[in-house]
């Protein structure tokens, strides 16, 4: 299961290494396939999700570390939202074996304060 945590410094604002495995939880895809849907929470603070252009300008960049995935990519709904308002990136990810290690880095870029 995958838990992303913040990045203090840098390019990006979070970032994971570990594995996602089959499953119903947060970080886990439900079966091995084509566009298996990953939920993934975010820990990002107010002023990273909600300021306009979050999810119109917001990435995810995947590296594969055992060959196990070949593509992970925004859902067409890219998030959705807790109700303490912590965003879930929801993601789709084709997987041909679990566990699969992957690395995995996300940034929002806003178009406020840029």
């Amino acid at each position: 299961m995958l838990n992303a945590v913040l990045v203090a410094k840098g390019l990006h604002h979070a970032e994971t290494t570990g594995q996602i495995t089959v499953g119903p939880g947060p970080g886990e895809v439900p079966a091995i396939g084509v566009a298996q849907l990953l939920k993934l929470p975010l820990p990002f603070a107010d002023g990273i999700y909600k300021p306009v252009g979050f999810e119109e300008q917001s990435y995810v960049i995947c590296q594969s570390l055992d060959g196990n995935v070949s593509n992970i990519q925004f859902d067409a709904v890219q998030f959705e939202y807790l109700p303490s308002g912590q965003p879930v990136a929801r993601l789709l990810v084709d997987i041909t074996a679990a566990p699969a290690s992957v690395e995995l880095w996300f940034e929002a870029h806003h178009s406020t304060g840029r």
